[in-house]
């Protein structure tokens, strides 16, 4: 696909130009180490991407933006090392490795971390090819992005307010998540000397993009694994945050999702010439799609191996999985009941009418007669078996 094609193309020059980052020999030399170990741990590098494609978007050359692009993943990694310290959200994976402290200590990932953020500002000064007056816009947008009115400011009511209440949840994100990404959409309109309309719209779409990845993040936090997503699972509710998936549960979220994807993609409608923007907010969904869609494949066709069962039908997380189970018993014997819902969550439902003129009740929980306890945990982990 020519989006995969483009994501990839921006991707390997971030990490080109990032690798080029900290090289020098001096007698701190292993602050540089700790600081090019959290840099070029990997990621999926989106907040650089939004920025280089803006960029292109608004009649740029590109990689005329990477220093803008590059300044802004060099604060998201430093808010990542302090944010992994044992006086924040102390975890010891990150991305699949151990987390900056864990390897260097706590002294010295605190000075790394503390590194990254000057040396942000350093590379957006010197940018080449850019004007001053861009320079300085483009300093200011990342200021505000990353300091006390945007991701700080975040982190403190994350940290210290307990935020539990939707609208609380939707404020820490805003500021959190959503600062941090519609600031990198709007480097790269001002990298491009874009308007005030296009300044507009890629916060907008910045922001309802933060919003839902925080969201996904919630989700994958109650359904992931480490193996897969490079950090401890489970971890918000260690902590006794409140998130998301408590205020409104896997289902509900889903929609949510879709809903600020739907919010994004229109506030770019008219920017987004080749879809790109459009690809990458629907990214989130199909991640978990994709997710969700073997393990629901695999207890779908446990279910419709039970006799007198009918055409199945599935919903998780909000995503009607229809198309990846599509699945019919071989003896629809009962077509006016069908399975209704397979909701992954507080529990797990499967609800159907069992017999001829039985009617569908809300609620009926039949999972322990057609999966047993210990096929929920094989397939979707501890966390669901205890729940049934």
């Amino acid at each position: 696909m020519e989006y995969e094609r483009q994501y990839e193309q921006y991707r390997l020059a971030v990490e080109e130009y990032l690798n080029g980052l900290f090289t020098g020999s001096a007698a701190y030399g292993r602050l540089y180490e700790a600081m090019r170990y959290s840099v070029l741990a990997g990621g999926k590098r989106i907040r650089p991407v939004l920025t280089l494609e803006f960029a292109r978007l608004g009649g740029a050359d590109w990689r005329t933006a990477l220093p803008y692009a590059c300044a802004l993943e060099l604060v998201h990694n430093y808010s990542l090392i302090h944010d992994d310290l044992p006086c924040m959200d102390d975890d010891d994976l990150r991305r699949g490795k151990p987390t900056n402290h864990k390897v260097y200590g706590e002294t010295l990932a605190i000075l790394a971390g503390d590194a990254l953020q000057p040396e942000a500002f350093r590379l957006i000064a010197q940018a080449p090819g850019l004007s001053a007056e861009s320079r300085i816009a483009a300093a200011e947008v990342l200021a505000k992005a990353a300091g006390a009115d945007g991701m700080v400011g975040g982190q403190v009511l994350d940290t210290l307010h307990h935020p539990s209440a939707q609208d609380e949840l939707t404020e820490v994100h805003h500021l959190k998540t959503g600062a941090m990404i519609a600031g990198a959409c709007m480097l790269g309109v001002g990298a491009a000397g874009g308007s005030e309309a296009a300044r507009k719209a890629a916060e907008d779409y910045g922001y309802q993009l933060g919003l839902a990845f925080q969201i996904r993040d919630d989700m994958l936090d109650v359904i992931g694994n480490a193996d897969e997503f490079g950090k401890p699972i489970g971890s918000d509710k260690d902590e006794g945050k409140v998130t998301y998936v408590d205020r409104l549960g896997l289902d509900d979220c889903g929609k949510l999702i879709h809903e600020l994807t739907e919010q994004a993609v229109s506030a770019v409608s008219d920017l987004d010439q080749d879809g790109f923007l459009t690809a990458l907010a629907e990214s989130l969904e199909r991640i978990l799609v994709e997710h969700f869609g073997p393990r629901i494949e695999v207890v779908a066709r446990r279910i419709a191996a039970v006799e007198n069962m009918a055409e199945i039908g599935i919903t998780v997380a909000g995503f009607d999985l229809r198309n990846q189970a599509a699945l019919l018993v071989e003896r629809p014997a009962f077509e006016d009941h069908r399975v209704e819902r397979f909701v992954v969550g507080g529990r797990v439902d499967v609800h159907v009418g069992k017999r001829r003129g039985d009617q569908l009740r809300s609620g009926e929980t039949l999972i322990e007669e057609f999966a047993p306890a210990q096929f929920i945990d094989e397939v979707f982990g501890n966390h669901l078996a205890r729940a049934v």
